[in-house]
């Protein structure tokens, strides 16, 4: 059986040749639609449509379908199909040049979000350290200190002026830089020491730093509040056993001093 196909109009429009029979014992079902794109921008649509058939005759001869100007043989191997499908394809599109992407119109996104405000990062303070030590015979002096948050670091005048011609061939020294939140957080324990000078010792100050995380992170550790409990209880009974025999040795000279005066 043929089919004439409009052109250039969807397949959705299909015309049954009028010289072919149109037999009541066929159904058609629901037309199907696929369709795909080659890289050179061209759609290929493909529109099925599934019929079946009991394979019964019409009630038309085919001796009276051949007078009309049928086609017997077609009609014959159409009416002896159970089930089948009818497919035309069409094509449109294609003007895209291959490999070559097409450009955007649109307004491209900033790599900056303007929206966020950028942060701030927080004052914790100053280290400070001056010294002239090394450009006086005697009377030299070096001084470590920590400025507030907020504030300006300040040095004395004999550190921030230097001889015109330095017996160390170096200025003297006046200099500072910015606490950090982990120095911050970390000199608030009560593992921290102040012997440790982070603009001079920076090893030891650094390792001094690890030192109090790691005593930090054992507060909860059993075995370690017993044994800091354990400490504190002998560091107390040394303090009274000092006491106890700084009172006795006054005891004693008081006993000497008291025979002494009766002889």
């Amino acid at each position: 059986m043929a089919f004439k196909i409009k052109r250039f109009i969807s397949p959705l429009n299909i015309e049954v040749d009028p010289k072919e029979p149109k037999p009541s014992n066929v159904k058609y079902g629901a037309l199907e639609k696929t369709s795909s794109t080659s890289a050179s921008g061209r759609t290929t649509v493909t529109v099925t449509q599934p019929f079946s058939s009991n394979g019964k005759k019409t009630s038309k001869s085919y001796k009276q379908f051949a007078k009309e100007g049928g086609d017997v043989a077609a009609a014959k191997k159409f009416n002896a199909r159970k089930s089948g499908s009818r497919t035309t394809t069409y094509s449109y599109g294609g003007n895209k040049p291959a490999g070559i992407k097409p450009v955007s119109t649109s307004t491209p996104k900033p790599r900056i979000d303007l929206s966020k405000k950028p942060s701030i990062d927080k004052d914790y303070g100053s280290f400070t350290y001056g010294s002239n030590a090394h450009n006086m015979n005697s009377g030299g002096h070096s001084t470590y200190g920590k400025t507030a948050a907020g504030k300006t670091p300040r040095f004395s005048q004999s550190y921030t002026e230097s001889p015109k011609n330095p017996m160390s061939g170096k200025a003297n020294i006046a200099k500072s830089r910015k606490i950090t939140a982990r120095e911050d957080q970390l000199m608030k324990s009560d593992f921290y020491n102040q012997k440790y000078n982070p603009m001079q010792d920076k090893k030891k100050f650094e390792t001094h730093l690890q030192n109090i995380e790691t005593f930090e992170k054992r507060k909860n550790d059993k075995k370690f509040a017993r044994k800091k409990i354990t400490d504190k209880r002998n560091a107390d009974l040394n303090v009274k056993r000092e006491a106890l025999k700084q009172k006795q040795n006054t005891a004693r000279a008081e006993r000497a001093a008291f025979k002494k005066k009766r002889k």
